[in-house]
């Protein structure tokens, strides 16, 4: 009997060593993933926040100069990228907010996005929040009549152009993962379908043009009809209507700033050479200062009169041009 008591408490003994060993090692371990989280964490915010300006920067080559041609390029993140842009408007000419969460196999797959980086001198279109690897950038000139700005459509996902117009055919040649089909059976499969004058697509654009020239009309998606002209076409095609609301107000703020410099300029040289443009370019600069301060500006009024008087002003035989 004693022999076996013996045995049992060795026994006893060594399964306490065990368990014991087996506390002390989850003990170390919890220890050592709470460390490596709370180091990475912080460093994953700060990629996350430099990533976010590096996306910024990139896009400042991007600009079109005197020329109307659209520049096109792609960003690859080399991760799962989340980019959230925001649009935000003020008394003078807002702000495009970017930020960007990158996915990990380490800890919560997203984490909260890393600090924002604002591009006053930028306007933006594409949806609020994009998710990918590859983001595809096309950059073309917004004019009433005269350069108002660059405008950047930003997009991850794969489009198919639906019997676009010719001019359309041209700009998006060269353009990336966008596609051209006659008709939607033609459209690579899980890609966004664009129809031109047709219904039953994801996005379906009508032409508002006296000669089909889908030089002016509007873009049916998810939300209310958006209003367009000319490179805004793309504008409402790429962006959720939010966003382009919001920075369609956001040019109009400048497109008031440079009517009224234009008109002081014809002013200041009218004794030598006149313009005869100080009406147009007048009631342009009010109907964009009207305009700029609606919620909603491209379902009022002052759109369709703005670009009505920009055709006005680029047709009018003027023999001294003032830009």
């Amino acid at each position: 009997m004693k022999h076996k008591f013996i045995s049992g408490k060795k026994a006893f003994e060594m399964s306490f060593a065990w368990m014991f060993s087996i506390i002390v090692g989850a003990i170390i371990l919890f220890l050592a993933i709470y460390m490596t989280m709370k180091f990475i964490v912080p460093q994953r915010n700060i990629s996350q926040s430099e990533l976010a300006k590096s996306f910024g920067a990139l896009l400042d080559p991007l600009e079109t100069g005197k020329g109307i041609s659209v520049e096109s390029t792609v960003i690859q993140t080399g991760v799962e990228t989340r980019v959230y842009n925001k649009c935000y408007k003020d008394d003078n000419f807002g702000a495009q907010v970017l930020s960007i969460a990158t996915k990990s196999n380490i800890g919560k797959q997203w984490q909260n996005p890393g600090e924002e980086t604002s591009l006053r001198n930028k306007h933006i279109f594409s949806n609020s929040t994009m998710q990918g690897k590859n983001f595809y950038i096309m950059v073309k000139q917004f004019e009433m009549p005269f350069k108002v700005a660059d405008l950047i459509f930003l997009y991850a996902g794969k489009y198919c152009f639906v019997s676009p117009p010719g001019w359309i055919e041209d700009d998006v040649e060269n353009a990336k993962n966008i596609n051209i089909s006659d008709t939607t059976y033609g459209c690579e499969t899980n890609s966004i379908k664009v129809c031109f004058n047709s219904n039953g697509c994801d996005v379906n654009v009508a032409d508002y043009s006296n000669d089909n020239s889908f030089s002016s009309g509007g873009v049916e998606k998810d939300g209310p009809t958006m209003a367009y002209s000319g490179s805004l076409i793309y504008a409402a095609i790429f962006s959720d209507s939010e966003s382009y609301e919001c920075n369609l107000a956001r040019l109009m703020a400048r497109l008031e700033k440079l009517a009224q410099l234009y008109l002081e300029k014809s002013r200041f040289i009218e004794t030598k050479c006149s313009s005869g443009l100080n009406t147009e370019l007048a009631s342009l600069a009010n109907k964009a200062m009207a305009m700029k301060q609606e919620e909603s500006p491209s379902q009022g009024q002052d759109f369709s009169r703005i670009i009505s008087l920009a055709g006005e002003i680029k047709d009018k035989d003027s023999i001294c041009r003032i830009f």
